[in-house]
């Protein structure tokens, strides 16, 4: 294994990390971010890069290779790591975050708690607009399959029209098909609407959706949060 070679300036960066999760962002000489990262230790992470070249693809060699200075923000857990990265990657634009920076984000399972007659859907937005999420999944096609399970146990409202409907409209597929309460023709009431969708919600909680972890970096799957304007990103307990 071939040690890279690294600047004083750049050791003197790696000397002081902190092994605490967190967002790293790499600069090149000229001071653009030319990749940001995250970790649930950034002494471990950032120091990978600079370990050994031979383990790497050519992609990071030549990353490392530009790496004049090295930049950190310390967060409270890998939630919080794994958003603000999603969120730097978008206003920064680095070109080689290469996934990430075309808005192919992670999957999420959204309860859209906001809407009279809230849906469980999937999304790879994250927005602050009170709505509950569970995720970020690494595999979606298993979250996309959960959504599905939900909706048909415990027949929720899939589609986004307006409740009631007006007197011309008449019920969505679903409802003929009795894969729903029929909530728009007032055949449940709001508030046992609102208790089928509590116990999604707890049947939610209790799944693990079956996903590889973030390349050695920990599992994010089962977290459940919520996000509403002005808050900060937490984890909830049901």
């Amino acid at each position: 294994m071939v040690p890279v070679k690294i600047s004083e300036h750049l050791q003197g960066i790696l000397d002081t990390l902190p092994a605490k999760p967190g967002c790293y962002l790499m600069k090149n000489a000229e001071g653009t971010i030319i990749y940001v990262g995250k970790a649930i230790s950034l002494k471990n992470r950032v120091r990978s890069y600079f370990h050994a070249d031979t383990g790497h693809d050519q992609k990071t060699r030549r990353l490392v290779r530009e790496i004049a200075h090295i930049e950190w923000i310390l967060v409270g857990s890998e939630l919080e790591a794994l958003i603000l990265e999603m969120n730097l990657i978008k206003k920064h634009r680095p070109k080689y975050n290469i996934r990430l920076k075309d808005d192919k984000r992670y999957p999420y399972i959204a309860v859209t708690m906001t809407e009279d007659y809230p849906r469980i859907i999937f999304t790879r937005k994250l927005q602050w607009d009170g709505f509950k999420y569970f995720g970020p999944y690494t595999d979606a096609g298993a979250a996309r399959n959960m959504v599905s399970l939900i909706n048909a146990l415990f027949k929720l409202k899939t589609c986004r029209r307006d409740i009631p409907l007006k007197p011309h409209e008449r019920p969505c597929l679903n409802y003929q098909m009795k894969k729903c309460m029929g909530a728009c023709l007032g055949l449940i009431t709001r508030e046992e609407y609102a208790e089928l969708v509590g116990n999604a919600v707890k049947f939610l909680s209790r799944r693990r959706i079956s996903s590889p972890p973030f390349q050695g970096e920990g599992r994010c799957s089962g977290m459940f949060f919520s996000l509403s304007t002005g808050s900060r990103v937490r984890p909830m307990a049901i």
